[in-house]
């Protein structure tokens, strides 16, 4: 069992396509009306330089406490307007960009994301049948027709922003990575825990440094060396 914890300062370039509103409209409107160009696709999903062998099979299953107190399974954070009073955001509108999105809970936006980005890397992916959160690792290996099981289980999957002013919010992750070969129960099992202070720039809306936050986040988990030795069949040393 292999355990990662840190907490990262990020700053995101200048995206291209950004368009200026020429009336003064409510800052949450500005984030779904399109006054900032959404980030393409290939910029929300992340890509690697290295494909395994055989078919992948990739999964996110929603543990979050959020549940347990009531959220709904599309709660992605809060955003913090005039007076500093909270709201509670949503797959639907903040994040939905592609087709197919605002039907989505966080989980499944995740795996969406996950599994085109794998698929523009050379892979060959399939979806991981996640539905039943009552299923082990194991077991949603069994019940696929793949050579491996990339599952990521979410503990925390979280931000905080302040419409209000420009400066920097909190993503705060938690997650349970688990990697299973066909006949093995458990090639890796690995936990990336962490919180990114997000840098906000003016010419950028919340909604694509969410979008950004969440690509350089999954791409942390898949580029890690354990992550892809383990993906690549390698062997993966034992935590001292």
């Amino acid at each position: 069992f292999f355990f990662s914890s840190r907490r990262r300062h990020t700053r995101y370039g200048t995206v291209t396509g950004v368009q200026t509103c020429a009336l003064p409209i409510s800052l949450v409107t500005i984030v779904l009306s399109g006054c900032v160009t959404p980030v393409a696709l290939e910029r929300q999903t992340p890509t690697v330089d290295f494909v395994p062998q055989g078919t992948v099979a990739v999964g996110v299953i929603d543990k979050r406490h959020w549940l347990e107190k009531g959220k709904p399974p599309t709660f992605i954070g809060r955003a913090h307007g005039v007076y500093g009073i909270p709201a509670d955001w949503h797959v639907k509108p903040v994040l939905s960009v592609e087709e197919g999105d605002e039907d989505r809970t966080l989980a499944e936006f995740l795996q969406h994301r996950l599994i085109a980005g794998l698929k523009s890397s050379g892979w060959s992916v399939i979806n991981a049948e996640v539905s039943d959160n009552e299923k082990s690792p194991s077991e949603i290996m069994q019940s696929s027709e793949a050579d491996q099981l990339l599952l990521l289980e979410l503990k925390e999957w979280f931000f905080s922003v302040n419409l209000s002013w420009v400066s920097s919010f909190n993503f705060d992750s938690d997650v349970d990575l688990i990697i299973i070969s066909k006949g093995s129960t458990s090639d890796l099992k690995k936990t990336f825990k962490e919180r990114d202070v997000i840098d906000e720039e003016a010419n950028q809306s919340p909604q694509n440094h969410i979008l950004m936050a969440y690509r350089a986040q999954l791409l942390q988990i898949l580029m890690d060396p354990d992550v892809k030795n383990a993906l690549m069949r390698g062997e993966t040393s034992n935590p001292g």
